[in-house]
Order: C-alpha cells, then structure tokens, then sequence
C-alpha cells in the first residue's frame, strides 16, 4: 500500500495504533455532528425562519409549474434564477409535499440534509484510502455544510459534485469526462460563484495538466449548451438576477476603504486571517503553496469587494468565505500529494475538527436562541395576512422577509429581490423606474415595509430596500395611506401602506 495513507494496518512500523484510532474517531464524530446538527434543526427550530429571502421566491416558481403556469413567478413571466439544479429540488419538494402532506420547507431541508448525508458517507467509506488532508476536508466539511443548510441553498448539489470530483481524483481516476461533467454540476448549483472557486480547482488539480485541460475544454461545451439554451427558453444567454447584481460600478474610496479594514469588525478580522493562513500554510513540514496561492486568491476576492462604495453588505460574504472553503477542503482532500504528514499536520486536523464540531454546536445554540425572533417574524406574517384580508388585498410586495409573509397568507407576495428573476428587470433598472412604480406594473396593492424609520411631522417613513428593488437608491422617502401597523415585544415594528392605483391614459 503506498505510504501517503495514514490510515494503515496497526502492523505497519512508524504508525502509531493510537493514532490510527484518533483519526477514525474524528471522521465519524465529524459525520455525528453533522447528523446531530439536522436533527437538532429539525426539531427544535422553526423552519419558516430558515428559508426566507431568494427561497421563497424559488418556492412560488415551483408552485407555478406545478398548477401548469410553466416556470414563472408572477402571472406567466418567464423567469429563472442562478442555481438551477436548486430549482429542480424545489419543484421536486413541492410535489413530494403534495403527497405526502409535509410542510415543502421540511421536504427541502430533509432532501437537502440526505443528499449532504449520502456525499460524507461515500468520503467515509474511503477513509482507508484518503491522505491526512482527505480526513481533514471530511471533519472540517461535516460542520460547513450544516451551517450551508441554513445558509446557503445550492449547497447539497454543490457538495455532491465536488465530492464525485474529490473521489474519483482521490481513487487515481483520470477521467476527463467525469471530472467535466462534475466541474458542469457544481456550475448549475450557482452559477455565479463558479468564478470564484474554479481558479482554486485549476491549482490543486495542476499536477493532473493534460486531464485538467480535456476536462475544462468539456466544461466550456456544457455551459455554452446551456448559454443557448438559456437563450431560447428565457431570452438571455445568463439568468437575469446575475446580470442586475452585477450592475453597480466599483468605485474606490481611499477614506472609507482604509478605515474599514482597520475597523474592529467581524469580516474584517476574518480577511486578515485568511491572509495569515497561506503563511502558516506554507511554514508547515510540507509545504503546500498551492494552497497558500488558493487562500491568497479568497483574500484578493475580499478585497475586492472592499472596494465597493456599498460595502456595507461585506458580511453577507462571509458565505462566499465558507463556500471557498469547502471547495479547497474537497479538492485537496482529492490531490493526494502530501507524503506522511509531520506534527503540523496532525495539529492542524484536530484543530480543524475542534472547530467544525464547535460551529455544529453553536449554530444549534443560536437556532435554539433565535426561536423567539422567529416566531416573531411568524407573528408578523398572521398579522399582515388578516390586514390583507380584511382590505381585499389580492398582491402584497414586501423585502427579504416575504417568506414570513407569504406562508402565512393566501394573497400573493411579491417579493422584491425575487424582481431581478423576471424578464425585463434591466430595461426598469436601465430607466431608474421608481420603487413603487415598478410595483405598480405588478398590480400590487399594498406594500409591506419592516423597520421603517417615522419622518417627525410629516406623516411619512424612510424605508431601505435593496438596490435590485428597480430604483438604484436604497433608501426611499414613503408618504403612502397606512392600512395598519404592528410592533413586536422585540420593538420590530411593521407597517403596511396601501400603493394607490394610477390610471394611465387610455385605460
């Protein structure tokens, strides 16, 4: 048996049992914790609480296609977003709820939790075969991918390619073909982000060159298949949403930039020490400068979103941060490179683990604190639903909260950012339409603000949306009939406003 594996028979000089036992024990403790975690989060949370935002959007497309409307979102508009095998599970949790009488969010999370469950099995079972660094991508995945349940919705496709790529690679596998067609899976799990991680697969699997450049000639072919189809179907060669986020210009702002990396912030703490760890990467026995390179590029990434005048999003980046380090993770554990691992190794792989199994824990802890605030937003959502009822309300438009919103009522809700899927988005966002004019296109009657900020005097609300809303300003001066008003024991306060109706001419 080559000496790279760890994982030898006790008889084998120079291998400790001890060890040996310790590094089996991590493995399945990593896949306990991640077992533990789910049904933690099946059991004690409130579900509704985790599938708000671009899910509930994804949830109505389903719903949609399966009444026979095709995939639109709002009265027949052709529309798709950017992770479309995410949309597939969607419809198919959709279906699987009709049958069986679950809640759909349940379905998704326990097809999601299956599908992330049976990809750590098929690592496990090549635990014998795997390098000191194919154990560490397992343990330290086992805590990342159950904070993607909650986080992230194109995680369970993602993490199944990536671990048919990390296997196969693992195993001496060659093959152009699987290895393309995984590399086209992980692209249809988020389109977007393929930008970002594919550079840091092109390095770790640099020693395998003439595979490497067959499979990426493959790559290319699928998605330019899927360029045209996207093209037929929907009328553009990408999903529109990518186009419409991608819109605002990067501008530098020395002032801003500089006192934002030295703020004692969070995301900031978390870029310097992705900066640190190619260094400690590389001052290990064996060096690893292919992953000190994949590191540096996360900071490079990091600091280019630094750059944008709005760079008060940064810590929803701290998701892209996980994602790359799963795919690092995965990819490594694939290489298979490493010799026998010295002291630092080793150090390393329980550190690692430490730290997975504590973010499993935590994250359930938070799940367990955050219940109350959760069942606040629920509280919001039977609210609105009766004020709609009772002012005949058929089409509310609300933010990211929508989800809370629109399982709880029958009317439909238009939820903001779920407007950058729909066809003709960019012409509105192209003609600075205003917010409330663009809701009018949608026939909506009432609009849903949380958290507005009363103007003293003036009987009017300052409202923030997001920028894909239609109008590039995110803040927005709203002097619209309020139909009601609602403030939770937390001080969460909810207004709905009625969006007067304008004939136009010829109507």
């Amino acid at each position: 048996m080559n000496d790279r594996y760890l994982i030898l028979p006790p008889s084998v000089e120079g291998i400790p049992d001890s060890y040996i036992v310790v590094r089996r024990f991590l493995s399945w403790v990593g896949v306990g914790a991640l077992l533990f975690g789910i049904v933690f989060t099946l059991h004690f949370s409130n579900i509704e609480g985790l599938y708000e935002d671009d899910f509930y959007y994804y949830l109505v497309v389903a719903r949609n296609f399966i009444s026979g409307n095709g995939t639109s979102y709002f009265k027949g508009v052709l529309t798709n977003g950017y992770q479309p095998l995410w949309q597939f599970l969607v419809i198919a949790a959709a279906y699987g709820a009709e049958v069986s009488g679950w809640s759909p969010l349940r379905v998704v999370y326990v097809l999601s939790a299956a599908i992330c469950l049976f990809s750590v099995v098929l690592v496990l079972r090549e635990n014998r075969r795997l390098s000191d660094e194919g154990v560490l991508a397992l343990v330290f995945c086992s805590g990342v991918v159950y904070l993607f349940l909650n986080m992230g919705m194109e995680v369970p496709a993602l993490f199944f390619f990536s671990t048919i790529l990390m296997l196969h690679v693992g195993r001496g596998g060659r093959s152009s073909s699987v290895i393309g067609f995984a590399l086209f899976g992980c692209f249809l799990s988020r389109i977007d982000s393929m930008v970002y991680w594919l550079p840091m697969i092109c390095l770790l699997l640099w020693g395998f060159k003439k595979h490497l450049m067959r499979s990426l000639l493959l790559l290319t072919t699928l998605v330019a298949l899927y360029c045209l189809a996207n093209k037929f179907f929907f009328g553009l060669w990408m999903p529109v949403s990518g186009l419409a986020k991608n819109a605002p210009v990067f501008s530098f702002h020395a002032q801003t930039f500089t006192s934002f990396l030295l703020s004692p912030r969070p995301p900031v703490f978390l870029m310097w020490s992705v900066l640190v760890t190619p260094v400690l990467f590389y001052l290990l026995p064996n060096k690893r400068l292919i992953i000190a390179v994949s590191f540096f590029l996360i900071f490079v990434f990091y600091v280019l979103h630094a750059f944008r005048s709005d760079y008060g999003v940064w810590p929803w980046y701290q998701y892209n941060f996980l994602l790359h380090i799963l795919v690092i993770g995965l990819s490594e554990g694939a290489a298979g490179f490493a010799k026998k691992s010295g002291p630092g190794m080793r150090i390393l792989l329980v550190a690692t683990f430490l730290i997975s199994v504590g973010m499993v824990f935590s994250k359930a802890v938070d799940q367990f604190k955050t219940r109350k605030q959760d069942s606040e937003m629920m509280a919001v959502g039977k609210f609105v639903a009766d004020v709609a009822l009772e002012n005949g309300i058929d089409v509310l438009a609300m933010g990211d909260r929508a989800g809370a919103v629109g399982y709880a009522t029958s009317a439909s809700v238009v939820q903001l950012e779920g407007l950058v899927m729909d066809r003709g988005f960019l012409d509105r966002y192209a003609s600075h339409l205003d917010l409330f004019d663009v809701l009018r296109k949608y026939k909506v009657g009432a609009y849903v603000a949380t958290s507005p900020q009363p103007i003293p005097g003036e009987g009017c609300y300052l409202v923030t949306e997001l920028v894909q809303a239609g109008d590039r300003a995110v803040r927005t001066r709203v002097c619209m009939p309020v139909l009601a008003s609602h403030q939770s024991p937390s001080g969460l306060l909810t207004v709905v406003f009625r969006v007067p109706v304008v004939v136009q001419a010829g109507e």
